[in-house]
């Protein structure tokens, strides 16, 4: 899979991203997710991913923060005051 941003520069407590690209499914099929345990969740399989590139546009700002997790105590980061576990190692896996 290509890295969809390959221009990503730190300012501050910002990550400045300046994508080229998305990558969107194109066909397959819409199922109810077999990994999560929620019966909301739903997945799409069989799709083939296409590359869009993108014209260029303003920079996109994301402020980052360190956090810890109030039940766990895992490590967190907020992301435009959202919060976001690491749950693998390896993105492409889901």
């Amino acid at each position: 899979m290509n890295n969809a941003l390959k221009n990503v520069d730190l300012e501050g407590d910002s990550i400045i991203l300046k994508p080229e690209s998305t990558l969107e499914a194109i066909g397959g099929k819409i199922n109810r997710s077999e990994i999560a345990t929620l019966s909301d969740s739903w997945e799409i399989s069989d799709a083939k991913l296409k590359e869009i590139k993108l014209p260029p546009e303003d920079d996109q700002y994301i402020q980052v923060e360190y956090c810890k997790g109030k039940e766990t105590n895992s490590n967190c980061l907020l992301f435009d005051k959202r919060i976001y576990f690491k749950i693998e190692n390896n993105p492409n896996k889901y």
